[in-house]
């Protein structure tokens, strides 16, 4: 008999399916569910939906796909396409999205919008049935667990959504600019408006501030959120909203439970995917798909390892035709690695050592990072410490070795996004596409990818 886990599996799939496809009538945000359908109402049915790692964690089953979006990774500085397969191969999305076209989409549904809000639902669906599950001594622990876990998924499906589709994060202003729709109810009359930069990133660290209360430090199974993962994602999150010491303090406690790091010098080079899935470094699990084939590594990127950097062998292998493509991600397997890691911590909080002028402790964490990284001989390394004091020095080092390190994470377009808001580490992009030489000019519009044509088109009112 199929588990109650694999049951809810394909509802949520099936939800999510509705979702994608039901676009020529509707919206998944304005969607009516049919009122024959069967609505869980125990604890065990929301666990297992909280659970269901094919859609909270984008695990490979049951005809789903990846969760994080791979687009701004195709139209960041990370990613090269030979011109032959620009042209013959890469479907028309791809091609607008890799040369920064304004609307790389018209008329299209996009998972990237679509499977979160679909995902956000069932979240809201357990959330609100907790409420009527009354807490006692035998299911208390299980309440708080179930609550915590939507809290968490739904923070994180949050913030996806405003890195790809919501301004950066400006210390400087107000953000009061339009962001994202925050769906937080099961209501679907419920009247939809874009909710402000400000009250997004709000919402989030409010959730996750709550969750973190409620899971243990660590999970059962790295699928499921803890009190790590919502330390992570809120340095995260305060890192690109610029707020350094939060940044700092929330990847301290991450950091201070489990700093472990890789030795990368017990990893085989010749494997097809080198690291495991579940590895010492992972904190939370999900998964992202490189949504082609032909993507390669920027060779002015790849030209920048030292020949005794593991990671040049680890992290890539060369192509048929030409360049480098990516195969170092820690899922072990073709869906790439985007969920939460030490090694993302403790460039956090080395950045943010850095920008608080503590520049000692923000070397110490790099070259203790970096150290792992390198190869040894006869049982030495052959990493060379970096010693500098000077605090513009540090952040650039630091910076260049992120991008090396987080490559293929799902971060560096909010890197780039967050880094142009100072002249001294803004970038204008740069691509030659056949006889066309493309810029992307520091805190250019299209930094911000734009919703969909069919959830403007068909709900006009949305952005007012």
């Amino acid at each position: 008999m199929m588990n109650v886990k694999k049951i809810y599996s394909y509802i949520l799939i099936v939800l999510w399916g509705m979702a994608a496809t039901s676009c020529s009538k509707t919206t998944f945000l304005d969607a009516k569910p049919d009122e024959s359908m069967t609505v869980p109402a125990t604890l065990a049915h929301y666990m297992a939906m909280m659970d269901s790692d094919v859609s909270m964690n984008g695990a490979g089953g049951f005809g789903s796909s990846p969760l994080y979006p791979a687009v701004t990774e195709w139209a960041s500085d990370n990613v090269w396409v030979p011109h032959n397969r620009y042209v013959n191969n890469l479907m028309e999305m791809h091609r607008a999205v890799y040369s920064w076209s304004s609307n790389p989409y018209p008329a299209t549904d996009m998972q990237e919008w679509s499977k979160p809000y679909a995902i956000i639902l069932s979240c809201n669906v357990v959330l609100s049935g907790l409420e009527k599950i009354e807490i006692n001594a035998a299911n208390q622990i299980d309440w708080k667990m179930v609550k915590g876990m939507a809290l968490f998924n739904r923070s994180h499906l949050y913030a996806m959504l405003l890195h790809m589709f919501a301004p950066v994060y400006d210390p400087a202003k107000d953000n009061d600019s339009p962001a994202i729709p925050l769906r937080m109810g099961t209501d679907f009359s419920e009247k939809l408006k874009f909710s402000t930069v400000e009250e997004c990133y709000t919402r989030i660290i409010n959730d996750l501030e709550e969750a973190m209360d409620l899971l243990p430090i660590d999970p059962l199974y790295k699928t499921r959120p803890s009190k790590r993962s919502c330390w992570a994602l809120l340095s995260r999150l305060y890192l690109w909203m610029s707020d350094f010491e939060k940044s700092n303090h929330y990847a301290n406690l991450a950091l201070e439970a489990n700093a472990d790091l890789l030795d990368y010098n017990v990893y085989s080079t010749t494997a097809n995917y080198p690291f495991p899935r579940f590895n010492a470094e992972v904190i939370f699990n999900c998964t992202m798909r490189v949504f082609s084939s032909y993507a390669r590594i920027d060779s002015i990127l790849f030209d920048s390892y030292n020949s005794n950097d593991l990671r040049k062998e680890l992290f890539y292998k060369k192509a048929n035709d030409m360049g480098y493509s990516f195969f170092g991600n820690y899922d072990g397997a073709q869906y790439v690695f985007a969920g939460l890691a030490n090694d993302e911590l403790y460039f956090n909080r080395a950045e943010s050592y850095a920008r608080m002028g503590k520049v000692d402790l923000a070397m110490s964490d790099l070259n203790k990072l970096l150290e792992t990284r390198y190869r040894k001989v006869n049982g030495l390394t052959t990493y060379i410490p970096h010693g500098t004091t000077d605090r513009e020095q540090a952040i650039e080092l630091i910076l260049r070795e992120r991008r090396k390190q987080l490559v293929w994470r799902g971060l560096r377009w909010m890197d780039l996004k967050r880094l142009n808001l100072d002249p001294v580490y803004a970038k204008t992009l740069k691509r030659r596409i056949g006889d066309l030489e493309l810029e992307l000019k520091p805190n250019d519009p299209r930094y911000v990818f734009p919703v969909p044509d069919v959830v403007t088109d068909l709900t006009p009112d949305l952005i007012k």
